[in-house]
């Protein structure tokens, strides 16, 4: 699932008995940390689904991307528990939902050999509904490029940033040119770009 969009949890209840059941379901919902531990727990949901005998219910159940954009914390992944009792019988189900963030597009350009000239350019569109504030940018490659940094107020959504840098390899060989922006209402997301850069 892209970051910002919402994310549709597909749920089938299957009831192999002979006569229609009841299910009551709890879905818990939290942001965690890379390693599987909890850094947010989301409200939960309770339902419940009635099943014809022998035959299969669907439920969608969503989690709109303003439920959880604010409780991401630099996170990138949703995990999901279901849990579900119908006829003294117990089921549970998990989901862990990765969050792809968009990402910075860095392009070199230019002579690449040591002390030739070369260009960096950074460009980033906001892809969602809403501006993203007190943005930071910086860039910076081993052997390239020295750390440079840019700050934004506010980008708009749709709205679009580019940025060019000059700059003048000092090593040989395969270097990367990377870049990263971090802002108060979005987790960061990165860019870059690799150069082999001959003597």
């Amino acid at each position: 699932v892209k970051l910002g969009q919402d994310v549709n949890l597909v749920v089938d209840f299957k009831n192999f008995g002979d006569l229609p059941t009841t299910c009551t379901a709890h879905l818990a919902r939290s942001v965690i940390f890379y390693t599987g531990v909890t850094a947010n727990r989301l409200q939960d949901k309770d339902f419940s689904v009635t099943v014809p005998a022998n035959q299969t219910e669907r439920v969608v159940l969503s989690t709109s991307a303003q439920e959880y954009m604010s409780q991401l914390s630099g996170q990138h992944a949703l995990y999901f528990v279901l849990s579900g009792k119908a006829d003294g019988q117990s089921v549970n189900s998990m989901k862990v939902v990765e969050l792809v963030p968009p990402s910075l597009s860095v392009s070199v350009s230019g002579v690449p050999q040591v002390q030739g000239e070369m260009f960096v350019n950074l460009s980033f569109i906001n892809p969602f509904s809403f501006p993203l504030l007190n943005v930071g940018v910086a860039m910076e490659g081993s052997g390239l490029l020295n750390y440079r940094a840019r700050y934004y107020s506010v980008i708009e959504p749709q709205a679009s940033i580019t940025w060019s840098e000059a700059f003048y390899p000092r090593l040989i060989g395969i270097r990367r040119l990377s870049a990263v922006m971090a802002c108060s209402n979005l987790p960061q997301v990165s860019g870059h770009a690799d150069i082999m850069i001959t003597g």
